[in-house]
């Protein structure tokens, strides 16, 4: 029998996030979260700190997490996003407004 995992490379990285986008569409949140999280993992052994997609990555577990009412735990993933873009890059760039963003909506849904 063959091993059905895909590879683990910075490569499968994009398959793994793109199902991960099919199955969130889907509210399959749970098989979303897992999908995303592996690539999360896989992202932050081969891709540099702060790099923009280990931050695409924290932002779509915490639009998961939202979507299911688990407000401090997406607030996690948003504001350590957020925390690399504003490392790693300049703060008026458009990534810092996403996750900005993500977090304004979250601080709305809790009344704050």
């Amino acid at each position: 029998m063959t091993d059905a995992r895909p590879p683990r490379t910075k490569d499968s990285t994009a398959v793994l996030n793109n199902i991960g986008v099919l199955l969130h569409d889907q509210r399959k949140y749970k098989e979303a979260e897992e999908f995303h999280r592996k690539t999360l993992e896989i992202r932050e052994e081969f891709l540099p700190p702060g790099h923009i997609d280990i931050t695409c990555s924290l932002n779509n577990i915490g639009n998961i997490l939202h979507e299911q009412g688990k407000f401090d735990a997406a607030l996690e993933y948003h504001r350590r996003a957020l925390q690399m873009h504003e490392d790693f890059r300049i703060s008026d760039h458009l990534a810092c407004a996403v996750s900005l963003n993500n977090i304004g909506n979250i601080l709305t849904n809790q009344g704050n």
